[in-house]
C-alpha cells in the first residue's frame, strides 16, 4: 500500500441522472478500494429517493447526497464543485468499476511529487468489440477528423486519445469520466459550461481544454496506472439522435470559443474534418448500425449554418434544437 508524505483532503464527486443498478456497481468498486475518500458528492438529478436506498448499502462510505433539478451533467458537476472542500476533486461516471485498488494513492503520490500538475488522467479499459474497428476506417478518422496518437486537441476542434499507452504523456484535455483537478483550478473561477443540457457532450474536453491553456504544457498529464473500466451501454436512437446533435453543436461553440482565434488554417481544419465526419457517417458499417446518422447531420449542419452567429452570442435556444426529435 502506498503512503503519502503530504496529507491532502480527497472528494469524489459523481453526477447521475436515474441510473440506480450503474451506481451500486460503481460504489461497490470504491468500497472496496485500499484508502477511502473523505467525501463522495453525489448529485442525482432524478429520482433521488431511489438513490438514497442505493448509498444506504455503504455505510463504510462518507457519502453526501445532492438534488440537482436540471438535467445537465455540465451544471451537475459544477454544483458539485461548490459543495467540494477537498484539496484533490476526482471526477467519475456512474458507469465506471474502480479496478486499481490503489486508485487515490496513485493519484495522491503523483499531484505530491509534481506540484505544478493540474489535473490527472489515465486508462480507461473499455469492452473491446466497441472500439474493434478496421484499418480502413481508422485511416479515415486519421485522414479526415486528424486524429492521431496523442491527447492533444487539432486545429479543427477534434479531440485525440491515446488509450493503453503503457507511458504517462503531457495532455491538452481529459476525459469526464477518470480525472483529478487540485483545488487551485476551482478558486482560478474554472467550471464546466453550464449551457451544455443533458448528458453534456463535451463538457469536460472544454473544460479540462481551457485549464490546459491557462496553465501551459505538462499542466495536465495521462498516468497509465490511474486507471479504471468504464462500461458503455447502447443508447436507444433518440439519445443517440440528440448526442449527434451536441457533437456537432456543442463542438461548434467549443472550437469558437477555444480553437479558432480567426484563423483561417483552423477554419479549413474545421470544414475539413466536418466533411469527413459526413462522409464517415455513409461507412456501410456505420450506416447499418447508425441510419439515421447522415440524416441528423444535415440537419444539424443546416441549423449551425443558419444560426451560427446566434450560437457564437448565445441568442438563441440551440438545446431546445438538439431535444427535439421530430
Amino acid at each position: 500500500m502506498f503512503r503519502t508524505k503530504i496529507t491532502m483532503k480527497t472528494n469524489l464527486i459523481i453526477a447521475t441522472l436515474n441510473r440506480h443498478n450503474n451506481l451500486k456497481c460503481c460504489l461497490n468498486s470504491i468500497s472496496k478500494l485500499n484508502q477511502s475518500f473523505d467525501e463522495i458528492i453525489i448529485v442525482e438529478q432524478g429520482d433521488i429517493a431511489k438513490t438514497k436506498t442505493v448509498i444506504a448499502e455503504f455505510n463504510n462510505l462518507n457519502i453526501s447526497l445532492y438534488f440537482h433539478s436540471v438535467k445537465s451533467l455540465a451544471q451537475a458537476r459544477n454544483f458539485g464543485i461548490e459543495k467540494s472542500s477537498g484539496n484533490l476533486v476526482f471526477f467519475i461516471d456512474d458507469d465506471v468499476e474502480l479496478i486499481e485498488k490503489n486508485y487515490i494513492n496513485i493519484a495522491l503520490n503523483y499531484f505530491n511529487s509534481h506540484p505544478k500538475v493540474m489535473g490527472l488522467t489515465g486508462n480507461i479499459a473499455k469492452d473491446m468489440q466497441i472500439f474493434n474497428r478496421s484499418w480502413r476506417l481508422k485511416f479515415y478518422d486519421w485522414f479526415f477528423l486528424l486524429n492521431g496518437r496523442s491527447f492533444n486537441i487539432s486545429a479543427s476542434g477534434f479531440y485525440q486519445n491515446n488509450w493503453g499507452k503503457v507511458s504517462q504523456q503531457s495532455c491538452q484535455w481529459l476525459p469526464g469520466c477518470n480525472m483529478a483537478y487540485r483545488r487551485q483550478v476551482f478558486e482560478q473561477g474554472f467550471r464546466f459550461n453550464e449551457r451544455f443540457i443533458r448528458w453534456s457532450s463535451g463538457e469536460d474536453i472544454m473544460f479540462s481544454h481551457q485549464i490546459y491553456q491557462f496553465y501551459g504544457k505538462n499542466s495536465l498529464m495521462y498516468l497509465p496506472q490511474f486507471c479504471l473500466h468504464h462500461f458503455e451501454e447502447k443508447g436507444n436512437s433518440i439519445n443517440e439522435i440528440n448526442e449527434l446533435k451536441m457533437q456537432i453543436i456543442y463542438g461548434f461553440i467549443f472550437w469558437q470559443e477555444l480553437i479558432y482565434q480567426k484563423s483561417t488554417f483552423n477554419a479549413m481544419c474545421y470544414l475539413h474534418s466536418q466533411i469527413g465526419l459526413l462522409l464517415l457517417s455513409l461507412y456501410p458499417k456505420r450506416l447499418k448500425s447508425k441510419p439515421y446518422a447522415f440524416k441528423t447531420l444535415l440537419k444539424s449542419y443546416y441549423f449551425l449554418l443558419k444560426n451560427h452567429k446566434k450560437i457564437i452570442n448565445n441568442q438563441i435556444n440551440y438545446n431546445q434544437f438538439i431535444l427535439d426529435n421530430d
